[in-house]
């Protein structure tokens, strides 16, 4: 918001800028990674989500909503590690046994 809009508005623009997963944001709207790590889940979220936050009704939603960005974030922070234990798994559960013939094999 400009400061021309804040001083108009000054209610609304005391409001921090929230992303989907209740992540604080830049005022430019850019996505920091210090900002992106807190996220902000109480009566300050009103003006990105509504009253989902503050509200008994919107409480399942809103933490819902916080707790899966949150998981996200902690997978993406890792996928390269969760990657290369992908590609080094070498279990040979679907080998061919008497018990199991690949179907290509039948």
């Amino acid at each position: 918001m400009a400061p021309e809009q804040a001083q108009a508005h000054p209610e609304p623009a005391r409001f921090p800028y929230l992303g989907a997963g209740f992540e604080l944001r830049s005022r430019s709207g850019e996505h920091t990674q210090a900002l992106s790590c807190m996220h902000l889940f109480n009566w300050g979220s009103t003006m990105s989500h509504g009253a989902i936050a503050g509200d008994i009704p919107g409480l399942a939603i809103g933490a819902t909503r916080l707790s899966q960005a949150i998981a996200r974030d902690l997978f993406v922070a890792d996928a390269d590690a969760h990657w290369k234990r992908l590609l080094a798994h070498e279990e040979p559960e679907l080998l061919a046994t008497r018990w199991y013939v690949p179907p290509g094999e039948r």
